[in-house]
């Protein structure tokens, strides 16, 4: 793991963004950013 934080947005709305990230690199050395959406439960990997 490179870093971690949190992501908080559209807070004022129906559908809030609460993410936490996580930077990490794969075996193959790459960086990647992946997160679980603190909402719904789910975990998702940024292109």
């Amino acid at each position: 793991m490179v870093e971690t934080w949190l992501l908080e947005d559209r807070w004022w709305t129906d559908r809030p963004l609460r993410r936490r990230m996580w930077e990490v690199i794969t075996v193959r050395g790459r960086a990647v950013v992946v997160y679980r959406d603190l909402v719904d439960g789910r975990w998702w990997r940024s292109r």
